[in-house]
């Protein structure tokens, strides 16, 4: 067992890799069941990959979980870990990582910094990680055979909640690193003309639902609670963006 001083999930994991005894650090999300060559995949990466680097396995819901509307158009739009892990193989989006999945090495952990502990909840710590992976010119890498299913029966209640706690963390991360492209244009829209946009797509998807208008609907709820959980938060003064390397500040 191990103490954490910190509640949240960046605490936890920076715990974790300070108790761990090997140069190599594997991070695994709790809802992740791995696959068994998940951790071979890992390792085999990294014996023929430069020290700067990331390892990448995807995570996929059972074909049972898919079965929900919702799960499957999370998963296949690519914003329930921030790309269509499904289409990866062929189309990586260089500089990805998420934590759920993830390995590194020791020494390029230190270098950026850990997780910034400041991030109390289990959402937006990897995102903010990520950036100064992108910043210092790190290559993240996806490892097909490092796959994990994900045993989550995720819905659409539970992720709207979760993504009005990460409009909170946002306004940490947007006082850390500056401008971000992946919200800005959201949030900087008056929440009233949000409420209005994620009402008009539960209308229509009231009177004629299609798959299309089951996704706009699925879409504008998360913008809507994204952009609440922003708007909510206390602003934070924002810094310039850092320079590449520079980790970012720790609480």
């Amino acid at each position: 067992m191990i103490d954490i001083e910190r509640q949240g999930r960046a605490a936890a994991n920076n715990a974790g890799a300070g108790a761990a005894r090997s140069d190599l650090i594997l991070f695994m999300a709790d809802d992740f069941i791995p696959c068994t060559t998940l951790v071979r995949a890992h390792i085999e990466f990294h014996r023929h990959a430069k020290a700067r680097a990331v390892g990448i396995g995807p995570a996929f819901f059972a074909d049972s979980l898919r079965e929900d509307p919702f799960r499957r158009w999370l998963e296949d739009s690519g914003l329930l870990f921030g790309t269509a892990l499904r289409m990866a193989g062929s189309n990586w989006p260089q500089g990805f990582f998420y934590v759920g999945n993830a390995s590194m090495r020791r020494s390029l952990f230190e270098e950026l910094g850990r997780f910034d502990e400041a991030f109390d909840h289990d959402l937006a710590d990897d995102f903010e990680f990520c950036l100064r992976l992108r910043r210092s010119g790190v290559r993240t890498h996806c490892l097909p055979k490092a796959r994990a299913c994900h045993d989550h029966e995720v819905t659409l209640a539970e992720r709207v909640e979760a993504l009005r706690r990460c409009g909170e963390a946002a306004r940490h991360v947007s006082a850390l690193h500056g401008r971000i492209a992946q919200w800005s244009i959201l949030c900087e829209q008056p929440l009233d003309d949000v409420v209005l946009a994620a009402r008009r797509a539960e209308e229509q998807d009231a009177l004629a639902s299609t798959p299309e208008t089951r996704a706009a609907r699925f879409h504008s709820s998360l913008n809507l609670g994204f952009a609440q959980g922003f708007h909510a938060a206390p602003p934070q003064a924002t810094a310039a963006a850092k320079p590449a390397g520079q980790p970012s500040r720790r609480a």
